[in-house]
């Protein structure tokens, strides 16, 4: 399990971080800051162990001070933004893990329902790929739609026949490209830990090997509509 954490912090003045985005890790505790302008900042805080109490995780005040123990080795910007934290701006949720082979088991699909985005493949923050395989998730399930709706003529159990024939041809076509992409992004979070430099350079060739260059799930064509 990990806790994450998502915060904005308003500064009276200038804040340091300019333009540009920060990750900071430190014992398995990621902490990223994305300024918006001069004196508002976006941050978000991820740590493994996260705290078991409910209450904790609806108390903004509580959620602030076990933030500000899991960085109390950080540089002091990064506490004093932690520390001035909004409290009404806090979201804090509860991230359980799922391996992307697990991808390979579920069906997706039950009569005529089906998922797609997000809750048809949860993936780490790293390469910016959740939003971009939403999109190829709606592009190839209208596709599969049109295509089956275009051979059916009648409506009923027909028509249930159709939708049905057009979601299993989509979660056909899906399923390797995100377990693809849940496998990069895995073997990315991976390098950002705390494991050793020799097991992080295997990981880096199993990932060349495997993906080629980093950016090489980008030039991926879905088909038209």
């Amino acid at each position: 399990m990990l806790g994450a954490l998502r915060c904005m912090t308003n500064y009276k003045d200038e804040h340091i971080f300019g333009n540009s985005a920060v990750l900071m890790v430190k014992n398995n505790c990621h902490l990223g800051i994305i300024p918006i302008d001069k004196k508002l900042v976006f941050w978000f805080l991820s740590w493994p162990r996260p705290y078991e109490d409910f209450e904790v995780s609806r108390h903004p005040q509580l959620l602030r001070e076990a933030a500000l123990d899991q960085i109390k080795d950080f540089p002091p910007e990064a506490i004093e933004l932690v520390k001035n934290a909004g409290l009404g701006s806090i979201i804090y949720t509860r991230i359980k893990f799922r391996a992307p082979w697990d991808l390979l088991l579920p069906s997706f699909r039950e009569g005529t329902i089906t998922v797609a985005g997000d809750a048809m493949h949860v993936m780490g923050p790293f390469m910016g790929q959740g939003g971009s395989a939403a999109m190829e998730d709606a592009i190839v399930l209208a596709r599969c739609l049109a295509q089956e709706m275009r051979n059916g003529n009648g409506g009923g159990l027909q028509l249930q026949t159709s939708v049905g024939m057009a979601f299993d041809k989509y979660v056909r076509e899906r399923r390797w490209r995100i377990l693809r992409l849940s496998m990069q992004t895995y073997f990315r979070q991976l390098l950002q830990s705390t494991l050793p430099l020799p097991v992080k350079l295997v990981i880096v060739a199993i990932s060349i090997v495997l993906f080629g260059r980093s950016f090489n799930h980008a030039q991926y064509d879905c088909g038209r509509l």
